[in-house]
C-alpha cells in the first residue's frame, strides 16, 4: 500500500521532468550533430549550423517549418535563428501520426506490387507510387520521424541546407514526380475541393516548398500536388466490432496547384532579415477599430512587458 500523500502539483512537475524533450528557451545550440550522413557536394557531414552566422563554412539548417515561421512572423524567426530562442512546442498529435503511418503503409504495399492506390483509381487519375532505385533514399525523404530532416538541397547562394519531409511521392505517366501529403480531420461536410480545406494557406505553402525543393534537386515535378484526406465521420457511436470499436473515415483527394514564384524572393528576404543588426519590428493589423498584433507569440511577450 502506498502511504505517500498525493499532491497533484508534484505529480504534474514530475511528469514534466520525465518528458523526453525538456523545454528551455535557450536549448537551441549553435550546432546540431545529426544521426545521419548528409551529402553536400562531394563530401558528407553530420554537423549543421542552427544559429545564423555570416560567412560560416558549416551550412545553416533551414527547414520548411522555419520558412513557415518567417512568413508568419519575421521577428520571431530572427530571435530563434540568431539567438537560439525557441517557441513553446506544440502538442503531439499521435492519432494524426497514426493515420500518416497507415497511409504510408498502404502506399508501400502499392509500391511493392507496382499498382495504383484506390484513391487515385476512384478519381480517374493515373498515378502510381514512385519507386526509386534506392528505397533507402525514399525513406530519408519521408524521414518517418527519425532525424526530422527529410530531403535536402544545398542552396549555395547563402550556404543553407534547405530541407523538407514529404509524406510520399507519386509518379505520373510522363515520369514527373507528384508530391502528396496525407491529412486527417473530422468535419461534417465532405472535403471535395481546396476550398473545403481548413488551414489551406499553410498547406499550400507546404506543398509548394516540397515541389520547389525537388525541382532544385534535379527532378521533373508536376505542378499539381495532392492532399489525401481522411475525414472522420462524426457518428454518435463508434462502430461495434468483435475486438475493437471502429471509427469510420471518408477518403478524398484534393488537387493543389503550386505557385513557386514566392520562394526565391522569400529566401533573399530571409537573408536580409538575418543580416540585419536589429530585429524586425512587430507587425499589427486593424480589427474592429483596434490595433492587434499579427503574431500571438509577440502579443503575449508584449503583454508581459506591459504588466511587469
Amino acid at each position: 500500500m502506498n502511504d505517500k500523500k498525493y499532491i497533484p502539483s508534484e505529480a504534474l512537475h514530475l511528469q514534466q521532468a520525465n518528458k523526453r524533450e525538456k523545454y528551455n528557451p535557450r536549448t537551441a545550440g549553435e550546432f546540431w550533430n545529426v544521426k545521419r550522413k548528409i551529402q553536400i557536394g562531394d563530401s558528407e557531414t553530420t554537423k549543421l549550423r542552427t544559429r545564423y552566422k555570416s560567412d560560416n563554412k558549416i551550412p545553416l539548417f533551414l527547414s520548411r517549418g522555419k520558412i513557415d515561421l518567417f512568413l508568419q512572423c519575421p521577428r520571431c524567426f530572427y530571435f530563434i535563428m540568431k539567438y537560439g530562442l525557441r517557441r513553446i512546442p506544440s502538442f503531439n498529435l499521435p492519432l494524426n501520426n497514426l493515420v500518416d503511418a497507415c497511409c504510408k503503409n498502404d502506399m508501400d504495399y502499392c509500391r511493392q506490387h507496382d499498382v495504383m492506390h484506390p484513391v487515385f483509381q476512384e478519381n480517374n487519375i493515373d498515378l502510381k507510387p514512385y519507386i526509386p532505385e534506392d528505397m533507402h533514399q525514399l525513406r530519408l525523404w519521408r524521414d518517418d520521424m527519425k532525424t526530422y530532416i527529410g530531403a535536402t538541397y544545398l542552396y549555395k547562394k547563402y550556404n543553407w541546407l534547405l530541407c523538407g519531409i514529404v509524406d510520399d511521392i507519386m509518379v505520373n505517366d510522363d515520369g514527373d514526380l507528384v508530391i502528396v501529403d496525407f491529412k486527417s480531420t473530422s468535419k461534417i461536410d465532405n472535403i471535395s475541393s481546396f476550398q473545403d480545406v481548413s488551414f489551406s494557406a499553410g498547406l499550400k505553402v507546404q506543398l509548394e516548398w516540397y515541389n520547389w525543393l525537388f525541382l532544385q534537386k534535379g527532378y521533373s515535378v508536376d505542378n499539381t500536388a495532392y492532399l489525401i484526406y481522411y475525414n472522420a465521420v462524426q457518428d454518435r457511436h463508434l462502430q461495434p466490432d468483435k475486438n475493437f470499436s471502429l471509427m469510420r473515415f471518408r477518403r478524398s483527394l484534393v488537387p493543389v496547384e503550386c505557385n513557386l514564384d514566392w520562394i526565391e524572393p522569400t529566401l533573399d528576404a530571409i537573408y536580409e532579415c538575418l543580416e540585419s543588426p536589429v530585429p524586425p519590428k512587430q507587425e499589427f493589423y486593424q480589427d474592429k477599430k483596434k490595433e492587434r498584433n499579427k503574431c500571438d507569440q509577440c502579443a503575449y511577450l508584449s503583454m508581459y512587458e506591459e504588466l511587469a
